[in-house]
């Protein structure tokens, strides 16, 4: 146990300061205790700061390979001769869809 609480008799009480101390202890006592018990449910958290920065960095590679591939498969395509013919059709075709979506609602 991290603090013992004391007890406190009615005639020490009877001077105002000793009251008045011992109510802010009790005041503090609480706080302690508060705070000791936020401090335990952060220990016991799961995740620790290492986990999170292992985490982080795992995601900035993937992210890397990410626009790596994104890049490949643009200059693939890019490189093709009939790029503008198909995006047009592509277009064309997506405009249609939501055309018949629209009309099917």
């Amino acid at each position: 146990k991290a603090v013992v609480s004391t007890q406190s008799t009615g005639e020490i009480l009877q001077d105002d300061e000793v009251e008045r101390t011992y109510q802010e202890y009790l005041e503090l006592l609480e706080e302690f205790k508060t705070v000791h018990k936020a401090t335990d449910q952060l220990k016991s958290n799961k995740y620790t700061a290492a986990d999170i920065k292992r985490d982080i960095s795992q995601m900035e590679q993937e992210h890397g390979q990410l626009v790596k591939t994104i890049e490949r498969k643009k200059n693939r395509i890019e490189s093709m001769a009939n790029m503008t013919e198909l995006l047009g059709a592509a277009r064309s075709l997506r405009r249609e869809q939501e055309r018949s979506n629209g009309m099917a609602e």
